[in-house]
């Protein structure tokens, strides 16, 4: 990808630092991501930790059932005490399982607004992935595109990224600083013009697959904006 084009991509280390989510957040981020926004990246990632979690509950569960069932004599031999084991610690793990998914649950309910900002996060890197190879197969056919219009798309993809980066900076001021939400003031400042100058671009006459591919990039910088306000309205 020509650096020109990495430089507007929002990284993965940048998300992560933009985020600022702990281990149980970032969970609750990626199950909504996967259950209700249908991202089946993200639902594989999740599924596979549940999974993980659930084997480590019955990890530490073991040893409790041990203690339980200490008493009983040849229970290496004995069917039914064997059976009782298992059964006691398959239940306690449940139990556990059901508790800390139900306070996931709640965790999901705080993270909505940040998961569909983070999901439009991904679909603009893959707009910017789209466009360099856009720009590769133009520049082995030598049919580049205008100069004057590719610096214009991008300078559009550069205002749509800002509001991405505003975007997930009010959702987290609000969220970790609920009762100080005027101290986000300058950011929403800052993406109401970023608004004035994404509604301000034209993408018209460009060929289609670059005009395609800006009017998607535009509407996630609108998307992004109309999120931020329901955010402000809560």
């Amino acid at each position: 990808m020509p650096a020109e084009l990495a430089t507007l991509r929002i990284t993965s280390e940048e998300l992560e630092n933009l985020l600022d989510l702990n281990f149980t957040s970032t969970m609750a981020l990626d199950l909504y991501r996967g259950l209700s926004l249908g991202n089946r990246k993200q639902m594989f990632s999740s599924l596979l930790t549940e999974m993980f979690i659930f084997m480590l509950t019955l990890i530490f569960v073991v040893p409790v059932s041990l203690i339980v069932f200490k008493g009983s004599e040849n229970s290496s031999n004995n069917v039914a005490v064997v059976s009782q084991f298992f059964l006691l610690t398959f239940i306690i793990s449940g139990v556990i399982f059901l508790v800390w998914n139900y306070y996931l649950y709640q965790q999901i309910k705080s993270i909505k607004s940040l998961a569909k900002i983070v999901e439009k996060v991904e679909q603009y890197n893959q707009i910017i992935a789209a466009i360099a190879l856009l720009e590769k197969i133009e520049l082995a056919n030598n049919s580049l595109n205008n100069e004057q219009n590719r610096a214009e798309i991008k300078a559009a993809l550069s205002v749509t990224r800002e509001s991405l980066i505003r975007g997930l900076q009010v959702e987290t001021v609000i969220r970790q600083h609920k009762s100080s939400i005027a101290s986000s003031y300058q950011v929403f400042a800052e993406l109401e013009n970023n608004l004035t100058t994404l509604m301000s671009f034209d993408v018209g006459n460009r060929g289609n697959e670059w005009e395609n591919l800006v009017k998607e990039a535009l509407e996630i910088g609108l998307s992004v904006h109309k999120e931020v306000r329901k955010i402000q309205n809560k």
